[in-house]
């Protein structure tokens, strides 16, 4: 079907074989030819044999042109879907071609927006950053997550569990069978469960991630120069460059969650995040250890505190100066031991103020020891 090829180059410059670019492999779509896919058959009866190690092609800064064309044998009756991925998505049943291409362009344009996520984003959950990282989640169908690649697992794993077996366009997994003829029909009835828009599957988005919006097409014809022939076939590339890129970073982490409590703590409080461990310290470890090493020292320290003759504690909020003025008296302070007259007797200044509060009527000297 496929009769001209070229990479990097136009088909009036270069025309390789479609059989060198293009192999063949089975989606949920039907067969594709896939251009730079990581997932395409090894080998196709009739047809080349695919490397066994897959070498990926890149766009360089520097090439000439920045696309992939082609020509077909007879698009107008058999129109081309084309779908644009990276190199390890393979089309599946949630995503729609790109383009259906049926002669009446020449050019198919389109920008990539990347979006990558830096590595300090994996101190979140998956929940809290809504996205998974290439090594976090283990695939069965392939080695690198992406998002098509989760929702074909799970289509291929509830496909199993409703009829136990697969369509011949799925690659085997172990413990996996392809359907008889007759098995087929079990999946047909059952395509309304397997829809995007019906199965729920549990697949976030990958933190390095592309997206590929299509521009305005060219139409065939359109944009010619004066005397220069219009090529067959359609281009497909990149529209500009540099690429867009995304960045998935973290504005406010834990370690800022803790900083700021430590902060608000220590401004309305004056309780640092030291103090708080610390007390929680004090009231679990500490006190368990002390239950559990110091038993017979704590039991001495009770029994004394016990025999201990308590002492009257006046626990009001009154001042002892302001006391001593509503009883009349003048409060006296003698050291403990001190023998001799009492302070107020020997002292010049608290026995004027005695004799006064004497002549007013106060007889009422108490004595602090």
């Amino acid at each position: 079907m496929f009769t001209q090829c070229a990479y990097k180059r136009s088909l009036a410059e270069e025309t390789r074989d479609c059989c060198e670019l293009l192999f063949p492999v089975f989606t949920e779509h039907g067969l594709c030819f896939a251009f730079n896919l990581n997932h395409s058959l090894p080998d196709w009866p009739g047809g080349s044999m695919r490397p066994k190690v897959f070498k990926q092609s890149f766009i360089e800064e520097t090439d000439s042109r920045w696309s992939f064309s082609f020509d077909t044998d007879d698009a107008a009756n058999n129109s081309v879907a084309v779908y644009i991925s990276s190199s390890n998505d393979l089309p599946g049943m949630d995503q729609n071609p790109q383009h259906i291409w049926n002669k009446r362009v020449s050019k198919l344009m389109f920008v990539p927006k990347m979006t990558y996520t830096v590595a300090g984003a994996r101190q979140l959950s998956v929940r809290q950053r809504g996205c998974v990282f290439p090594d976090e989640v283990k695939l069965r169908v392939s080695h690198v997550y992406s998002y098509t690649a989760c929702q074909r697992q799970c289509r291929m794993d509830r496909i199993v569990r409703l009829c136990g077996c697969l369509p011949a366009f799925y690659t085997l997994l172990r413990g996996q069978r392809y359907c008889h003829l007759r098995e087929l029909k079990c999946v047909v009835d059952n395509l309304e469960k397997l829809s995007p828009t019906t199965l729920r599957c549990d697949c976030p988005l990958g933190c390095e991630h592309t997206v590929y919006d299509m521009e305005k097409p060219h139409e065939a014809g359109g944009d010619r120069d004066e005397g220069s022939e219009e090529l067959p076939g359609v281009e497909v590339g990149f529209l500009s460059w540099p690429l867009t890129r995304f960045k998935r970073d973290v504005l406010f982490g834990q370690v800022d969650l803790l900083v700021a409590i430590g902060t608000i703590g220590g401004l309305f409080l004056g309780l640092s995040l030291l103090s708080g461990v610390e007390i929680v310290y004090l009231f679990t470890l500490r006190a368990w250890c002390m239950l559990h090493t110091d038993r017979a020292h704590l039991e001495e320290l009770a029994e004394e505190y016990a025999r201990k003759e308590k002492q009257p504690v006046d626990l009001s909020l009154r001042p002892a100066f302001l006391k001593a003025q509503e009883a009349g008296g003048v409060v006296a302070v003698t050291p403990a031991g001190q023998r001799g007259p009492p302070v107020w007797k020997r002292d010049p200044v608290l026995a004027r103020i005695s004799k006064k509060m004497k002549g007013r009527g106060g007889d009422v000297y108490p004595y602090l020891h």
